[in-house]
């Protein structure tokens, strides 16, 4: 687990796949009418497996509020695109 900044009871973290019991507490933290499929790391390991980036979840929370955003991570330079180096 990896800490952004904690500041006045609120924390940050961005998981990966080898924190997915701890994906899955926060993704249960949710409504319930909020929970899908599409949000657990189960889900995106099919991707990740398959060569479509790494998957993580950024989870933000503050008090008793939860925010959940599961993404994968690619190299834009794998699209075709090149950034200059600055």
């Amino acid at each position: 687990m990896f800490y952004l900044h904690r500041r006045n009871m609120s924390d940050s973290m961005i998981l990966t796949l080898k924190e997915s019991s701890e994906w899955i507490e926060c993704l249960a933290k949710l409504p319930p009418e909020q929970q899908d499929v599409y949000f657990t790391p189960d889900y995106h390991q099919l991707y990740e497996a398959n060569g479509d980036g790494k998957a993580t979840c950024f989870v933000f929370k503050r008090e008793e509020h939860i925010a959940i955003y599961p993404f994968l991570i690619n190299r834009i330079n794998d699209f075709g695109y090149r950034l200059n180096n600055y």
